[in-house]
């Protein structure tokens, strides 16, 4: 995500909007500090975080399917829980 001063915003305001609409999301400074972020309208959090290389994007999409089968319903999962706390190693 590109960043640009509070003083470039003002001085060209419509290329800035441009660039957004255009899909860019833009970082607005005040003194070299983050104040604000221009984004494209309907763009979500995780894209967000994608563009700024802070994460990566799901390899499949959903709706994914639920695994059918029988459920133990003798299995407990505070148990389980517990057992596996009982494991790790700290």
């Amino acid at each position: 995500m590109e960043q640009i001063p509070v003083r470039v915003l003002n001085q060209d305001t419509a290329g800035a909007l441009e660039r957004v609409l255009n899909g860019e999301s833009l970082e607005i400074t005040s003194r070299g500090k983050p104040i604000a972020r221009l984004v494209p309208v309907g763009t979500s959090d995780v894209d967000d975080l994608v563009a700024a290389g802070r994460a990566i994007p799901a390899a499949v999409r959903g709706p994914f399917q639920v695994p059918r089968g029988e459920v133990d319903q003798s299995a407990s999962a505070s148990a389980a829980l517990l057992a596996m706390r009982d494991e790790e190693r700290w």
